[in-house]
């Protein structure tokens, strides 16, 4: 129960309609007064008129509220709640509430780093070295397919061809 009532510094963003300034000041008054309720306090307000990406609702602008406040989780819930209730009515387009505090922002560890010269890729099946390394294990160009030293060549394939023959030959001239 204590931790409902310390505060933490969220931002705060919402999109309302950009063709009524009035109801949009109205909103804009009634989520402030949410969120300082039990001594909450708006550190920072900005707002703008923007263009969105994508069409939201048949609508293309709207007007942008950026608000950082330092507040307890209680008003946070509250805002949820009247902010989805307006969000259901088409009052509010968009609305979104992150978490500032640095426990919880810093949360996920970093990606375990591995150095290049400790890495060595698994041998291949059969204990075969890789054929784009040289004895030294420095890296060489991969043979190009077609060339000599890819496939055997013609004269190669018909000398390994004549030379099965005449083995066959010298084999029957023996019987």
């Amino acid at each position: 129960m204590e931790d409902l009532k310390q505060k933490h510094n969220y931002e705060i963003m919402y999109i309302v309609d950009d063709q009524n300034q009035e109801k949009a000041q109205l909103i804009k008054k009634e989520f402030c007064e949410i969120l300082t309720k039990n001594a909450g306090k708006i550190t920072k307000e900005q707002d703008s008129i923007r263009e969105f990406a994508y069409p939201i609702n048949k609508k293309v602008k709207g007007h942008y509220f950026i608000i950082e406040v330092l507040t307890s989780p209680e008003n946070i819930a509250n805002f949820n709640r009247v902010a989805l209730n307006k969000q259901r009515q088409l009052d509010v387009m968009r609305f979104l509430v992150i978490n500032l505090d640095s426990e919880k922002v810093n949360k996920f560890k970093p990606k375990r780093q591995v150095e290049s010269s400790s890495f060595s890729r698994p041998t291949r099946p059969g204990n075969r070295p890789s054929y784009n390394r040289d004895e030294n294990g420095e890296r060489k160009p991969r043979p190009i397919a077609g060339t000599e030293s890819f496939y055997r060549t013609k004269t190669n394939y018909q000398n390994s061809k004549t030379n099965t023959n005449n083995n066959a030959l010298n084999t029957e001239q023996k019987d």
